[in-house]
Formats: structure tokens, sequence, C-alpha cells
């Protein structure tokens, strides 16, 4: 498995065939998640000319646990938006108050709302057309969206595949006039107007547009 890689499997329905572990879902069909983390070259950001970015929204902060309530991703091509997906999820249990706070999405705004499998497989449909074109994805701080996601997949019985990288990290590497490197900072610095902060589709464009400067920025040094 190379480094960085993610395979993650439906566990609740698998057989060892010839000492092979055969992971399947409840359609008895294999599920491979292959979610991998890369890094980008100064080069490879400096060429970045199109790659999703995805936010999502939570009841807390263990994926193991918590559940995901929202679903933003916003494709930039060339410097404009492409297409969005922008979904909110019906959890399985009442919005945390320390949530609420954060996102403001509150339990009658997804009442009527799909749930996490039913949402995740719109999103697997959004986002397969264009992984499959070697486009890659993206957060803040996306260690926290992608385990969420990891865990979404799993339990939703679902492949996918994907590669992203951290903006965070090429934030810290390429950013340095900065006290800090969190989102809403780096959105200060750059001048860039978040309207709806910690919601999923907003807070992805923004990300989308700061890391757009940043590429500039490196383009010149």
């Amino acid at each position: 498995m190379q480094k960085g890689k993610v395979i993650m499997v439906f566990e609740q329905f698998f057989k060892r065939i010839n000492g092979k572990l055969d992971n399947v879902n409840d359609d008895n069909r294999e599920v491979i998640i292959d979610i991998e983390k890369i890094s980008l070259t100064k080069k490879q950001v400096e060429n970045l000319k199109e790659f999703v970015v995805v936010d999502i929204e939570t009841t807390g902060l263990k994926p193991e646990v918590e559940e995901i309530i929202e679903i933003g991703a916003v494709y930039f091509k060339n410097g404009e938006i492409v297409s969005t997906f922008d979904r909110l999820i019906k959890p399985t249990k009442k919005i945390p108050a320390s949530a609420k706070k954060v996102n403001n999405i509150t339990d009658s705004m997804v009442a009527n709302e799909l749930s996490e499998k039913e949402v995740i497989k719109l999103f697997n449909n959004y986002i397969s057309e264009i992984s499959s074109q070697n486009v890659l994805f993206c957060a803040h701080n996306a260690s926290f969206d992608f385990s969420f996601l990891n865990t979404a997949f799993n339990r939703s019985g679902v492949s996918t595949s994907l590669k992203y990288f951290d903006t965070l990290q090429i934030a810290r590497k390429y950013v340095k006039e900065v006290e800090n490197h969190k989102q809403l900072t780096l959105a200060e610095y750059f001048e860039i107007k978040n309207l709806a902060t910690h919601r999923a589709c907003a807070d992805a464009e923004c990300c989308g547009k700061i890391l757009l400067k940043i590429i500039e920025s490196v383009k010149v040094k």
C-alpha cells in the first residue's frame, strides 16, 4: 500500500477467499474506498489549473461517533467555478448545541433532508466523473474532512477513488505574512469575503479563492 493511501471497507459484509479479504456491501458488490493524500511540489502548485474544494459540517469532531450534516464541493477550472455540490444531510441523532453554535444548522433544517447513505451516493456521482479525469481534491485542514468522508463512504458501502491535498499545508509553506493559517485569517489577508462562514459550500468556495491567490503568489516568487 502506498504511503498516504487509505483503503477502507464496508466491514459489516466480508468473507475470506483463498486468504484474500473480499469486501462486499449489502448488494454483494466489492467495496473499495481509495482516498489518497498527496503533497504538491512548488511546480505542481504553480501549474494547478483545476481542482475540487471540499468542505463538510458535522455533529462533532470524531468521525467514528459523529456524523456529517452538510457536504459542499466547488469545482474550479482556470480560475472559474465550473460546478458545485451542496447538500444537507439528516443525521441519525439530534444535532448537539455545540455544533449548532458553530455552523448554525438546526434539527428543523435537516428534518426533511436525505440520509447520509443517499447523499453519499449523490456526492459520489458528482465526484466520480471529475476524479476519473485525474482532477485533484483539496480541503483546509483536509484530514478532518476526508476522515469523515472515509467513514461515511465506508458506512454507506459506496466505493470511491480520489487524491487530495491540504490547502493548510500549502498556506503554511507559502504564506508567511500572517499570524496563523486559519481559513478566516487567510480570507481576511487576501480580502476574500465569505458571507456564510461555517457553511460547507460557502467555505469550500472561499478556500478555493484563497488557493487561487496562493497559486498566483507562488508564480511570482
